[in-house]
């Protein structure tokens, strides 16, 4: 009888454990994954702090600031003017630079030059060039008076320049030196020695 009543009381206490179980059960897995997913930015560059895509280079870019002439026996301050073509890499350039033009010992020269450009969509550019002029240039001849030549000239260059934060626009800020060999020109002109010309500039593309 004893055996007995232990099976009939162990029985009983079994359905109520099944029972119970339920109530501290986790939810099932199907309830878990009705969550929303997490929103994944794909954002390798770090685009979202900041835009580091390069300004493309405009096809045309147009240059005006001040020079100065620096030659053996005289310093004068003018205007310059550029106009570059070309892409992000190598181009054309024609300028001219009027320095005291029209005065004693002036200098009207008229220039066309080739180009390369270090940076490639960097906003610091190093520039070289090389290319000829037209270089009309006052001096006194051996009595004395003033007089002008037309002098062939080679020149070399190298340049600065910095791409300034406008938005859409290729804006560039820079300096050049201009080194200037007179290489053809009349015989009067023979004792002009080299000058070098340096400007400050801001160029603007289009």
């Amino acid at each position: 009888m004893r055996i007995s009543a232990l099976l009939l009381g162990f029985w009983c206490c079994c359905p109520l454990q099944a029972h119970a179980e339920p109530r501290f059960a986790r939810p099932p897995a199907d309830f878990e994954d009705e969550r929303p997913p997490a929103t994944v930015v794909d954002d390798p560059g770090g685009s979202l702090r900041r835009s580091s895509a390069p300004r493309e280079s405009a096809g045309g870019r147009l240059s005006l600031g001040p020079a100065l002439r620096v030659a053996e026996r005289d310093r004068a301050g003018g205007l310059f003017v550029a106009m570059d073509f070309g892409s992000q890499s190598a181009g054309l350039r024609t300028a001219a630079t009027w320095v005291r033009s029209g005065g004693s010992r002036g200098l009207s020269e008229y220039a066309a030059e080739i180009w390369l450009d270090f940076a490639g969509s960097r906003e610091l550019h190093p520039i070289v060039a090389a290319g000829a002029a037209l270089a009309r240039v006052g001096m006194f001849d051996a009595s004395g008076g003033e007089t002008t030549a037309t002098l062939g000239v080679g020149l070399l260059r190298a340049s600065l320049e910095y791409a300034l934060p406008v938005s859409g626009a290729d804006a560039r800020a820079g300096v050049d030196l201009i080194g200037n060999m007179p290489a053809v020109g009349a015989d009067r002109a023979l004792d002009v020695g080299p000058w070098l010309l340096a400007d400050a500039h801001i160029g603007v593309g289009f």
